[in-house]
């Protein structure tokens, strides 16, 4: 699902990237330092990268990855390889749900805030466990449906473009999960404003 044009808007905002940079960053800190050594060196991959927030404190804080960097939206890829300008990162136009690449390819794989707009999020986590090789990891900060029936959320529902009608519930996220083969390592909670859970599955 292309973004719209006020989630667009949204990202290469200057005010709403420093409050993304801040969640995602306060999330990696409080959560996954545990993780930092563990993949140096390996490839790992964003999905939904938007302007490029959650791509820079990946490598701030998992350092020497080889990193690449995807968003189905090519006006946010461009904003992101412009934003970020490293020739160290891959930006990749991609769906998710269909990434152009072989089984078992990547040792880590990000995301932040991002399954929660795709529709079809089983298919989405189904080929997120097909490209991470035995034993990687998915790092998850994700909005559940639970999050937009909130007084703020009802407020962010009002503006904002989301797949409603089929977004998961986080029971049923983390039991899909569980049904595709991982084991979940770290599972908490998170509300930096809206809530968000914090989720560590291992293949």
């Amino acid at each position: 699902m292309l973004m719209n044009q006020l989630d667009v808007f949204m990202q290469k905002n200057v005010l709403y990237s420093r409050y993304r940079k801040w969640w995602v960053e306060k999330a990696i800190t409080q959560h996954y330092p545990a993780f930092f050594d563990e993949l140096t060196g390996k490839r790992v991959l964003e999905i939904g990268c938007g302007s490029g927030c959650g791509t820079a404190i990946v490598k701030k804080y998992f350092k020497h990855v080889e990193l690449t960097a995807t968003d189905l939206d090519p006006r946010l890829i461009a904003t992101a390889r412009a934003n970020l300008n490293d020739a160290s990162i891959t930006f990749e136009v991609a769906d998710a749900c269909r990434l152009d690449c072989l089984d078992d390819t990547y040792d880590g794989i990000f995301e932040f805030g991002v399954i929660h707009h795709i529709a079809d999020w089983r298919a989405c986590l189904r080929e997120l466990r097909r490209v991470v090789k035995p034993g990687g990891r998915i790092f998850f900060v994700d909005s559940p449906i639970e999050s937009f029936r909130t007084f703020l959320g009802r407020i962010v529902r009002t503006y904002t473009s989301h797949p409603y009608d089929e977004m998961f519930n986080e029971q049923e996220f983390v039991a899909y999960l569980s049904e595709l083969g991982f084991t979940t390592e770290v599972h908490e909670a998170y509300a930096p404003i809206l809530y968000y859970f914090v989720l560590v599955a291992r293949n």
